[in-house]
């Protein structure tokens, strides 16, 4: 069975755009899963836009997954094509809080969930929970930290396997004990890199890693390749094209995630 990632959006916060930006891209948290026939979607956010829009107006059949309800997360939902088609069938997996409830509402947006007839079924997941999407496809959960909570998410398919972890900031051990758990022996894991070493002390409690925390992580974890993901808006490429290099040093299996690449694992 394949088992192909596309990223459609890799960066953190909130969009950006420019030319210093092109090679990364600009767009939110969405990675794209091609298991067999079946279709993963990991996180909504303005990548889901992206992905709509290349996948033209067709219906479609897929699971979102969705790791929290931040804005940067969730953006891409009201503008994804397919789910206001009657002949999809898209399955939406997440934790509380709802972000749709209020996403799609007035005064935010015009677009209600009622329009949105593609979306047949909204399943609740609680951190530790194992996913059975069906197709030999097993989703196993575990409690990130991060304000508000946040899902960490391990897909495995035929043998293979893709860790997300994202939004994350280690430092509390039962959750880190979880985390690298969950990361063990993985194929490919994605973490959150928002940082670095020089920034911890003024961001502790913002919810968020360091690229060197991510190298470490999959170091401990065993993982077979690492992309560093969630890149601070603020990050052109040049300055990730040195937080990559740095990155190798530390774990060689390190990448900084580009929008728009695809890894086959």
């Amino acid at each position: 069975m394949s088992f192909e990632v596309k990223i459609w959006g890799a960066r953190g916060s909130m969009p950006c755009t420019g030319e210093a930006m092109r090679r990364y891209g600009g767009d939110t948290s969405c990675l794209e899963l091609t298991i067999g026939t079946r279709r993963v979607i990991v996180d909504a956010g303005s990548g889901l836009a992206q992905l709509g829009l290349a996948h033209g107006s067709r219906a479609l059949t897929a699971d979102i997954l969705l790791s929290h309800a931040h804005l940067d997360h969730v953006q891409g939902m009201p503008f994804f094509g397919p789910l206001y088609r009657g002949d999809s069938e898209i399955r939406l997996w997440r934790a509380e809080p709802d972000p749709l409830a209020s996403l799609l509402a007035p005064p935010l947006s015009p677009v209600t969930l009622d329009l949105m007839r593609g979306l047949t079924a909204i399943y609740i997941v609680q951190a530790g929970d194992v996913l059975d999407l069906g197709d030999g496809i097993l989703v196993r959960t575990a409690a990130l930290r991060h304000p508000g909570g946040a899902l960490g998410f391990r897909i495995e398919a035929d043998g293979k396997s893709l860790v997300t972890v994202f939004d994350h900031e280690p430092g509390d051990p039962a959750t880190d004990e979880a985390v690298l758990a969950l990361a063990c022996n993985s194929d490919l894991l994605v973490v959150d890199a928002t940082f670095d070493a020089n920034d911890v002390a003024d961001t502790a409690g913002w919810g968020h890693g360091t690229w060197e925390q991510a190298c470490d992580l999959a170091g401990s974890a065993g993982a077979r390749r690492l992309l560093l993901f969630h890149h601070d808006p603020r990050k052109d490429d040049a300055a990730l094209d040195g937080i990559e290099r740095a990155a190798q040093d530390r774990f060689s299996g390190a990448s900084c995630a580009r929008q728009g690449s695809t890894i086959a694992l």
